[in-house]
C-alpha cells in the first residue's frame, strides 16, 4: 500500500514539474511599448498624451499568458494636445503635482495582471492596478497579435485618491471645469524575443 502511495506521489510529482517546465517568462520591449492616456472634460473637450513603459514580464504556458507585470514610469507624463511650450509644461507639472499623480512620492504605477480568459482573438484580463500606493482591481479586453498585445483600460482617478474637480468630490463646479473621473489608457505592449 505504501508503494503504491509512493509511486502516486512520484507521479503526480513529475507531471508538477513538467507543467512548470512549460512556463516561460518573457521581458517586456519597453522601448517598442507605447501608453497612451486621455483624461476629458464634462464640457468641452480633455487632453491626450502618452506615458512610457519601464519594464515588465508576461508568464506564458504553453504560448499562452497566465501572468503578467508592466511597471509605468509617472516621471515620463507627456501631454501632446497643448502647442504653447509654456502652457504645455504647466499641465504636465500640474499633471506631476500631488493634484493628480503625485510623481516625486510616487514615480512608478504598476499593472499586475492575473487571469486571462480566451475570448476570440484575445483575452479578457483581470488584475490589480496600483497608482499613489493605492491599488484596486481591474478588468479590460486585450488583443494578441503574435508578440504585441493591444488593450485599453479605462479607470476612475477618483479610486486613487486623485479628486481634483471631480463632481463627485467638489459642489458647485461649472460645467466646464468639471474633470471627467475615468482615465483611458491604450496600451500597445510588445514581449521581447526569446532568449
Amino acid at each position: 500500500m505504501i508503494r503504491h502511495i509512493l509511486k502516486a506521489g512520484l507521479v503526480l510529482l513529475s507531471l508538477l514539474l513538467a507543467v512548470g517546465a512549460q512556463a516561460e517568462t518573457r521581458q517586456i520591449d519597453a522601448a517598442n511599448s507605447s501608453l497612451g492616456w486621455q483624461g476629458t472634460k464634462a464640457v468641452g473637450g480633455g487632453h491626450v498624451g502618452s506615458i512610457a513603459v519601464k519594464s515588465g514580464t508576461v508568464t506564458l504556458e504553453g504560448g499562452k499568458p497566465v501572468a503578467a507585470e508592466i511597471v509605468v514610469d509617472m516621471t515620463t507624463i507627456v501631454n501632446f494636445d497643448v502647442e504653447s511650450p509654456e502652457w504645455n509644461a504647466k499641465l504636465v507639472n500640474h499633471l506631476n503635482s500631488d493634484d493628480f499623480f503625485g510623481v516625486a512620492n510616487h514615480p512608478e504605477a504598476r499593472l499586475v495582471l492575473s487571469t486571462f480568459t480566451p475570448r476570440g482573438g484575445g483575452y479578457d484580463v483581470e488584475g490589480e492596478l496600483t497608482i499613489k500606493g493605492v491599488t484596486e482591481p481591474v478588468a479590460f479586453a486585450a488583443m494578441e497579435a503574435g508578440d504585441v498585445v493591444e488593450a485599453r483600460l479605462v479607470f476612475d482617478r477618483t479610486l486613487f485618491g486623485i479628486k481634483f474637480r471631480s463632481s463627485n468630490f467638489f459642489e458647485n463646479l461649472a460645467g466646464d471645469k468639471i474633470i471627467n473621473d475615468e482615465i483611458a489608457i491604450e496600451a500597445k505592449i510588445k514581449l521581447a524575443k526569446a532568449t
